[in-house]
């Protein structure tokens, strides 16, 4: 008569795991007071980059420990970040747009044609509120 063996319980993460994860988790900290930092200075380029950082951690940190712990605590953040990798690119594209029209804007000015100077100003001006506005929803 086969006898089956009770199954092994798979440990929780103790010892240089758990001790991994609390170093991940505060490094998750780091990034976010980064994120904010950035978000707070409106730096897009640095914001793309540490929310890529802070994506990549958190998943590689889930997928290789499992740790449903720390993928409960960082999911909000998460979310607030996977809105502001949408938005990120439309305020580097506002961005470029505005600098192409602040060149046209000196070419204008330097021409001494007033009506287009003053259409590209209020183009620059609708320009400058749309980055605004993508600024309020991150």
């Amino acid at each position: 008569m086969p006898t089956d063996y009770p199954q092994r319980r798979r440990p929780r993460a103790r010892g240089m795991a758990a001790i991994r994860i609390a170093l991940v988790s505060v490094r998750l900290r780091i990034i976010q007071w980064r994120i904010e930092q950035a978000i707070e200075g409106r730096d897009h380029v640095r914001l793309w980059g540490l929310i890529s950082a802070y994506h990549d951690l958190h998943a590689r940190t889930v997928k290789e420990f499992a740790a449903v712990a720390l993928s409960d605590k960082f999911f909000n953040q998460d979310a607030v970040y996977g809105r502001a990798r949408q938005i990120i690119p439309m305020i580097a594209r506002e961005e470029r747009r505005l600098e192409r029209i602040a060149g046209r804007l000196h070419r204008a000015r330097s021409a001494g044609d007033g009506r287009s100077h003053e259409k590209l100003y209020s183009l620059a001006k609708f320009s400058y509120g749309r980055i605004s506005v993508f600024w309020s929803r991150i």
